[in-house]
This record gives structure tokens, sequence and C-alpha cells, in this order.
């Protein structure tokens, strides 16, 4: 079918007009058209009121959990395994009864274990992965050839909406998604590990930050800002995720992690790190982990999980719940805000858990990242009363692609990600910070422009974490292997913190402190050059000043490397010495006037603030 007619068919869905056999048409097209199934899913994805509808009323979304039903579900008593395999046989052999199905539905609901034992029995019964979603939202009409030939010669009526929406529940949930793991089984059984579940589409997708999963969304689209991410197991094995559910809980999703999406109350971490942001409204909210549930009692709270190792909790507002077993006994522990715990376990041949150890622990306030929008601080107020010409906070547009220029100019630079890189971002000394690897990933940020020092003065500032001392590392650099701009800022090859300047009659004088610079903590580094002496600074204090004959104003680089020294000829790394920083890159700044050394004090005080203002805020109830 062609994009007008798909179209005009949907329309017709939406104004509730759509005739019985148009309707026939566009479930037919859907189910044997990817390229179909996409368009729909992108128009949800495009107008708000589309996907709320799809969530709504496709799949029929039932209300946010709240901790009284929550208790409720834990009463449930679930139904011996003969009772439930009794049942299911009968499904089987389509000779269930309407009052069992309704039973049967309701244990799978109700019942975790149940609904395991059910999908494990799908890998090799195809007629059962049919009927999953049937169960779990809404039973469809059995039908015998009879009754389809009495369909086909039934008069064309306008349905309800009602009944449209029902009718695209059974299509894009049993059609779509079971139906190519039904084809799988029957053509390719040892694939179908490799397309994992999709159910109900529960969650948005507020930012995707240079994310690459193993398997994507509904028929394993792609997963962007904006796209909403059905219940499912999902690896991701680069980048940052961030989701939000109706009932106001956020939570981050830091690479590399595999988890499952079990419901807007429920995600379950197998490895791997993840945040969590929790409202009054999401009050129970819940993190399973291999040996250990973390209950939310209204919060923000980080888990992270060594697989076959330990977990650990992290409370940095509220109240959590820590339940686990250990040797059959069950245990629990609150934890407030400022404290963490650690549970190391052994897992047994047979998935028992065997042994489990708790332990409290510092709370780790730096090694999450817990929030992605950049927060405008009083160390970057007082950057920007200095009038930059340009400044990194480190904020990222939705994607990951872009990092944003908070000057007046403008001048956002590109990411350039590398693939074996499973994040670039960190928690910075304000917000977070570019986290950079070396040379193991070689990833850096390009400037493509920016207004260049005219007056023979220029300042440049930022707060560096180094993780080991590479020679000639690089901080920021407007310098190339054979064309020599403005400054190159960063280490030298003894690992000592080094700027090399480019004076009025284009020779270079290179200022240096005398030791290398310490690694594994934040330090406020900055070189002011007031058109006759460069000065070198850190954490506020003048480390050497050098004279110098000016500055060269008309470099013949354009550019700026972040983090890597680049070529001016394609923006790319430079083949010779390109200098990867290890380490973490933050609230980097440049300005083309000389700024005094008490602005420069100014700025490590307030940038060293930001440290106890964090702490503080952490510790809150």
């Amino acid at each position: 079918m062609n994009k007008e007619e798909l179209q005009k068919l949907i329309n017709q869905l939406l104004e509730q007009s759509i005739s019985d056999e148009d309707f026939t048409l566009l479930k037919k097209e859907l189910k044997s058209s990817k390229e179909s199934r996409l368009h729909y899913l992108d128009l949800c994805q495009s107008h708000s009121i589309l996907a709320e509808k799809y969530n709504a009323l496709i799949f029929e979304r039932p209300p946010a959990k709240t901790v009284q039903r929550k208790v409720q579900e834990e009463s449930h008593d679930s139904m011996n395994e003969d009772e439930l395999q009794k049942l299911i046989n009968q499904l089987l052999e389509q000779s269930i009864s309407d009052e069992d199905f309704n039973i049967l539905k309701k244990e799978l609901k109700n019942s975790k274990a149940s609904r395991q034992h059910y999908l494990e029995l799908c890998q090799t019964h195809s007629v059962l992965s049919e009927k999953y979603n049937a169960l779990i939202f809404e039973r469809p009409a059995v039908h015998n050839k009879r009754n389809e030939k009495q369909e086909e010669n039934h008069k064309v009526r306008i349905i309800s909406f009602a009944t449209m929406i029902t009718s695209l529940a059974a299509l894009f949930i049993a059609v779509f998604i079971i139906g190519n793991k039904q084809q799988s089984l029957s053509v390719q059984p040892e694939l179908v590990s490799e397309t994992p579940f999709r159910g109900e589409v529960i969650a948005k997708v507020n930012k995707a930050i240079a994310t690459e999963f193993e398997y994507g969304g509904l028929d394993g689209q792609t997963i962007k800002p904006g796209s909403w991410l059905p219940t499912g197991s999902y690896n991701l094995k680069r980048g940052i995720l961030e989701i939000s559910y109706n009932n106001g809980v956020a939570a981050i999703i830091e690479a590399p992690t595999r988890f499952t999406v079990e419901s807007d109350m429920l995600i379950n971490c197998q490895s791997g790190r993840l945040s969590a942001n929790v409202p009054e409204s999401g009050k129970g909210f819940t993190v399973e982990t291999p040996c250990a549930s973390i209950i939310d009692l209204g919060t923000e709270f980080s888990v992270i999980v060594e697989e076959d190792e330990y977990i650990e909790a992290h409370v940095y507002k509220g109240q959590v719940r820590v339940e686990w077993t250990n040797q059959g006994d069950v245990s629990d522990k609150l934890l407030d805000a400022g404290n963490a715990l650690r549970i190391i376990y052994q897992q047994s041949d047979n998935s028992k858990f065997v042994e489990t150890i708790a332990a409290g622990i510092d709370l780790k306030r730096n090694f999450f990242i817990r929030n992605l929008n950049e927060p405008e601080s009083e160390y970057s107020k007082n950057i920007l009363a200095l009038n930059p010409v340009l400044y990194f906070p480190m904020d990222v547009t939705e994607d990951g692609n872009i990092f944003k220029d908070w000057s007046n100019y403008k001048n956002d630079g590109t990411a350039n990600i590398r693939k074996n890189q499973s994040t670039i971002l960190a928690r910075g000394k304000s917000g977070n910070a570019l986290r950079l690897a070396g040379v193991n990933h070689k990833s850096f940020i390009h400037v493509s422009n920016y207004p260049k020092a005219r007056f023979n003065e220029i300042s440049v500032t930022a707060w560096v974490n180094a993780h080991s001392r590479p020679q000639w590392a690089t901080i920021l650099k407007n310098w190339d292997a054979f064309n020599y701009g403005q400054f190159h800022f960063g280490l030298n090859q003894l690992g000592h913190l080094d700027v090399e300047i480019q004076d009025l009659d284009g020779e270079r004088h290179h200022i240096t402190e005398d030791i290398p610079i310490p690694t594994g903590s934040w330090h406020h580094v900055a070189f002011v050059h007031d058109g006759t002496h460069v000065t070198l600074y850190r954490n506020g204090k003048k480390l050497t000043k050098t004279r110098i004959n000016g500055l060269r104003v008309n470099p013949n680089i354009n550019g700026l490397g972040i983090g890597t020294k680049l070529s001016e000829v394609d923006g790319q790394a430079d083949k010779g010495n390109p200098g990867h920083w290890n380490g973490r890159l933050d609230e980097i700044a440049i300005f083309n006037h000389a700024l005094t050394i008490d602005q420069v004090k100014s700025l490590n005080r307030s940038g060293r603030l930001l440290s106890k203002i964090q702490q503080e805020q952490d510790s809150q109830p």
C-alpha cells in the first residue's frame, strides 16, 4: 500500500469512521508490511495525543499502581503448578471455558512465577505465544472456519472506537510482535532468543545519549528521544538512557546495563547502573536485582549490580527498604538519605542463592549520573558574568550528539564518540562532565569555529580530573600538527600542567608547572595572557609567570579540540600525536580578555563550594 492510502486509513481510524472492510485492509497491511508498521509507530511518537491513545487505549493500560495495590498483589495466593499446567493444556487444546480462561488470566496478571512458567512454554508452543498478550490484556474472540466465512459475508458497518482500539490491541501485540516470534519458531527456532519479548508501551524516552542496544523497541525500532519503551528485556551496550513513567517516576540507566522493564512500578536490573527519582505518586517503585529488592519510600536512589559479585543501594534523598534472602531467611533494612548498603552474594549452579552478606558502605556521591539536565549553579553564573566567548558546562542535547555552548556566541561542539566507549558522560564538578578514556576510546568534542582573541589578551579556565597522565594530553587546543593556533593547553610529555602560546612574532613558548598533575581528584586550572605575561594557575594558586610578546591574533587554525588535538583539515584526531585525555573535563571557558588574579581565585572558590552544596543536598531527608 502506498503511504497516501495508508494515511487515509489511519485518518479514518482516528475519526472513528473506518468500515469493517477498510479496517481489515489496514490490519492486513500492518501485518505484512514492516514499513507501514513503522510509519504508524512514528505517528505515535511524533504526536503526543496519538502516543497517549496508543498507551491508554491500544494496550488498555491499567491505572498506575499504588502501594495499596502492591500489597494486594503480594497477598495473591499463587496457583500450584499442576493447576496452572491443566489450564494451559486446555488452552492449547482450545477446550478452555470462559470461566477457566478468566481464572488463568487473573493468575497470570497477579503471579510473576506463573507468568515466567507460561513464557518458558512459549519458547516451544507458538499457540501460547499468540495467546499471551490476549491473556494479559484482553481475550480475542474464538473463530472457527464457519465464523470466518460469516464474517467475510457480513455487511460493511461502522465500528465503534472502543471496538477499533480493541482490535488494534490484538493487531499490534499478537500479530506483528508475537507473529514474528511464531515465524521464527517454525523456520529458525534457534533465533527465538535473539528477538526479545516486547509488550505494552509503558515508558517515554526523554534522552538517549549515544545509546546502542542489542535489540530495540517494538519491532526492533530504534530507541530515541520521544519514542516509547515497551515492557521487555534490554541490553544497553553504550550510552545513557533516561525514561519516565506516567506516575512521575524517572530512571537514568548507564551502559553497560542489562535490565527488564516489568511495569511502571517495577524494573529488574541484572547488571549495571541505574538511578531513580521517585515522587509521592510513585511510592513503592521497586528495583529488583539478582539478590535483593530495593523498594522506594519516596526518594532518590541509585543501584549498581556487579553480576555474580554484589549489589549496592545508595540513597540520596528520602528512604528505601532493601529486602534480601540469606539461605532461606528473609532480611530487610531501611536506608535513609546519606546511607548505602552492599550485599555480597554467591550463586549455586541451580541459581539458588546460597549466601548473602550485607555490609554498610560509604555513599558514592559522584559515581552515578543522577540528572541529565545541567543545573545553573553559582559557578556558571560567575562564568557568564565574566563574558566568555566559549563556555561548555557539558550540557548535551537529548541524543548526545551536540555539547551546548552557554556563551552568547553559541558555538556548539560536536561529540565524536567511538563505538567501544560505554558512555561519554560522568558526574562532574557541577552536574555532569565529559568522560574520556584516553587512547582506549579516542573520543572528543570538536568546535569548528569560535571568536579568537584580537587584542593580545586571552584567559582559559577549566575543571579537570586526570585518571592518568598521557604524554601531551589535551584539555583544549587551538592547534594541530602543522599549524599553530593561539594556545595548546593540557599536559606536557612528563604529565605536568602546560600551556603553549604563539606570540606576535610566531614564536612558541611553553609555560609549565614543575610537578606532575595529581590524579584522581578535581583541579581548577587556568592560564591568563595579559598581553605581556602569561600566568599559569592551579586551584587558585599562581604556579609560574613568563614574559611573552603579545599573542598571535590571526592563527591559521579556526577550530578547537576538547580532549584531543585535532587536524584542521578534517576535524579528526591528529594521527601523529593526538594527546587523548584520560579522565574527566568540566566547566571549560575561554575569555578574550585577561582575568585578574582575584577573578581566578573567586572561580576556584565558587567551584569548590559546589561539592559542599551537593553534599548537603544529598543528605536532605
